[in-house]
């Protein structure tokens, strides 16, 4: 690190276990937890929702899917996020893949009604770091501070303290996980940028 603000720069944090950090890691934060699925109390379908998977775009909250179209062994169900947005409509049997889910919705013995529903929520994640993984959906594919020191989380959670807004580092000296693109380098950056972190070439 070359310059920070002092009182404002760093949070003690939980690092997940799992994974070891080298001095000045790249650390992204798990915000979002596992889906949670759950059928309308009143369906008349018995068709289920399964394989549920998160994209990068999932938001947290309840998505919300009512059928509004029928037909035999067959139906459709408006899709919406959380904060209202609808997305492509679901059509039972065929994969469902958008930036928000991805999501199986399979007939049943009894066809769908119009009416009928599912939930999927999404809950918060445990709120720890670990490295950042740009292909990530769970929060940590974007870019959430920076390590001040190697902390070893291999076996169990380890309590250690980040940078994560107003300070100034050395970019040559900051560590990214195997494998990361010189694109995926770019935005994590722009992410620090965001959170007040920028970047200078050490003299």
């Amino acid at each position: 690190l070359r310059q920070e603000l002092d009182g404002f720069s760093r949070e003690d944090v939980v690092l997940a276990a799992g994974e070891s950090f080298a001095l000045c890691s790249v650390v992204g934060k798990v915000e979002r937890g596992a889906p949670v699925v759950a059928a309308g109390t009143s369906n008349i379908g018995s068709g289920v929702l399964s394989d549920v998977d998160l994209g990068q775009a999932a938001e947290l909250g309840a998505y919300s899917l009512a059928c509004i179209g029928v037909a035999s062994n067959a139906g459709t169900f408006a899709v919406f996020t959380p904060s209202g947005l609808r997305l492509a409509d679901a059509v039972v049997g065929a994969p469902y893949v958008s930036p928000h889910l991805a999501f199986t919705l399979a007939d049943g013995e009894t066809d769908f009604a119009v009416g009928d529903s599912f939930t999927v929520t999404v809950p918060a994640g445990s709120g720890k770091y670990k490295m950042l993984a740009p292909d990530a959906v769970d929060g940590t594919q974007h870019a959430a501070g920076i390590t001040i020191a190697a902390y070893d989380a291999t076996l169990a959670d380890v309590r250690g303290v980040i940078v994560n807004g107003l300070a100034k580092v050395f970019g040559e000296l900051l560590a990214w996980p195997d494998g990361i693109t010189d694109t995926q380098k770019t935005n994590a950056l722009a992410d620090l940028a965001a959170l007040g972190i920028k970047t200078c070439t050490g003299v």
